[in-house]
């Protein structure tokens, strides 16, 4: 990872830093505001569920951790809008469990599922909200 790939980030922290991001950004150049002031480019929200910020009140998009973790992955800023925190996207609170369908389906599924604020489990357990099938078969389709 470059040491300068978060040298344009000032960031401001939400919930409990954990220290595998904390130190990707301290390693990239990032700078992090103990105060959230205008020179705040992100915030980067460690508790998804905590949602004291609203990004109508700021300039600075929040973002989850796995921003950082993503961009630094990849060797560069990544876009934010897969990674905001807003609750108001478009698969907010869905839980998608595909079953029946090909690898390469799955990875289609999942980009746009991630993309509009949804999560994909490979494992039907209580938290998943939705089962996609490209068969009505299988012991996933039967136990749902």
């Amino acid at each position: 990872m470059s040491s300068s790939l978060f040298g344009n980030v000032i960031y401001y922290p939400q919930g409990q830093e954990q220290d595998e991001v904390k130190q990707l950004l301290r390693a990239g150049g990032a700078m992090r505001e103990f105060h959230l002031t205008d020179m705040v480019t992100h915030v980067i929200s460690f508790s998804p569920s905590e949602e004291s910020l609203s990004m109508e009140d700021l300039d600075a998009p929040i973002v989850s951790a796995a921003w950082v973790k993503a961009s630094a992955s990849g060797g560069r800023l990544l876009p934010c809008e897969p990674y905001l925190t807003a609750k108001n996207r478009l698969f907010s609170d869905i839980v998608v469990c595909p079953s029946q369908m090909s690898q390469r389906d799955r990875l289609h599924v999942w980009a746009m599922v991630t993309y509009h604020g949804g999560q994909m489990k490979l494992q039907l357990d209580e938290t998943c909200t939705h089962l996609l099938v490209a068969d009505p078969v299988g012991a996933k389709y039967l136990r749902a």
